[in-house]
């Protein structure tokens, strides 16, 4: 496998997007791969409950057979047979007394 890094790859998408604002990506999947999946899971903050998803899984129980889980969930980004979970909303007290949503995912969607 190879792949550029995904700070160049993420950057190449934002400068088409600076380039042309009303441009619409209507699919990047050919700018992903496993490689840059992994990269990206080993960006995630791995903390005790930081990277744990809605569904409970860890990244550490994701990461046990990691390679695999790549693998699947880059074939089903490539068929289109990938489908975000729902995302759970809960709102956060702000000091000034209002609130601030924040969506929680299921540990795959980070």
């Amino acid at each position: 496998m190879s792949s550029q890094t995904l700070s160049t790859q993420l950057q190449h998408i934002a400068a088409q997007a600076a380039a042309d604002p009303e441009f619409v990506f209507h699919n990047i999947v050919h700018h992903i791969d496993e490689v840059l999946l992994w990269e990206a899971f080993q960006r995630l903050r791995k903390g005790k409950e930081k990277a744990t998803g809605i569904d409970g899984e860890t990244a550490a129980e994701y990461a046990e057979d990691l390679l695999d889980n790549l693998r699947d969930l880059h074939e089903r980004l490539k068929t289109k047979q990938y489908r975000a979970a729902h995302i759970k909303r809960a709102w956060i007290p702000k000091e000034d007394g209002t609130h601030r949503p924040i969506g929680m995912l299921v540990l795959e969607d980070k």
